[in-house]
């Protein structure tokens, strides 16, 4: 299931050793078990598994969300398992674009200012580059004439698409999706997905977790998840 990787590729993140452990009333879960894992620069990685298997537990210790139990996350020759919540924050908002399933757009916010968000909570914040940066990101995704409208007066796949484009607001290294097609009908996640095979083909990096077989044969790379363990 895992399609080459070239010799010219770069580690953009690497895990080692990752394990994460949660505590419940009935004693220690272990929800990843000595996790060893390479993402290159530039790829589309779908990780893949059964629901409980440890996917949006293994994006959210490389994204920094959640803290790991044993092991190291390094993003380049920095190691995210040592910051401080503060370092993890501003390292986040600098480098990551987070995409969900649920979109989590602010209900009070137009679409530009939902995609500018990002941006204050980084400290870049001005507003006409913050504001024409955005208008830029809703051309990308062919959303442009919605600018003004609220997040309740578009599509659940248009909403999506705002996602995407607030994400990519401050041009992060890596895009990290959880399942960014599981609540769109299969022609919307369509158009989704080939804007992510977009931003791979200008050298963007994304992680995704999926449950889409056909998303996840498209990918450059498919790691399987079962139990805590990576079974490829």
């Amino acid at each position: 299931m895992e399609k080459s990787i070239t010799e010219k590729s770069q580690v953009l993140i690497s895990v080692r050793n990752l394990t994460k452990v949660y505590q419940t009333a009935a004693g220690g879960f272990t929800a990843l078990n000595a996790v060893n894992l390479d993402v290159y620069q530039g790829e589309l990685l779908a990780v893949i598994g059964k629901s409980g298997a440890g996917k949006t537990t293994l994006i959210n210790m490389i994204s920094g969300i959640d803290h790991i139990t044993s092991g190291t996350v390094k993003f380049g020759e920095q190691h995210i398992d040592q910051m401080s919540e503060n370092e993890l924050a501003a390292w986040r908002g600098l480098n990551v674009g987070m995409i969900y399933q649920s979109f989590y757009l602010m209900p009070g916010l137009n679409l530009l200012n939902n995609i500018a968000l990002p941006l204050d909570f980084a400290g870049l914040y001005q507003r006409e580059k913050a504001q024409n940066r955005a208008m830029e990101l809703l051309r990308m995704v062919e959303l442009e004439e919605h600018a003004y409208k609220f997040p309740s007066q578009i599509s659940g796949g248009q909403q999506q698409r705002v996602a995407i484009a607030r994400a990519l607001v401050n041009d992060p290294a890596v895009i990290v999706a959880d399942e960014p097609t599981g609540r769109l009908d299969s022609a919307t996640a369509e158009v989704i997905f080939e804007l992510f095979e977009g931003f791979v083909a200008q050298g963007k990096t994304i992680l995704m977790v999926s449950h889409d077989m056909n998303f996840a044969s498209r990918s450059s790379r498919t790691l399987e998840i079962a139990d805590g363990t990576i079974l490829n």
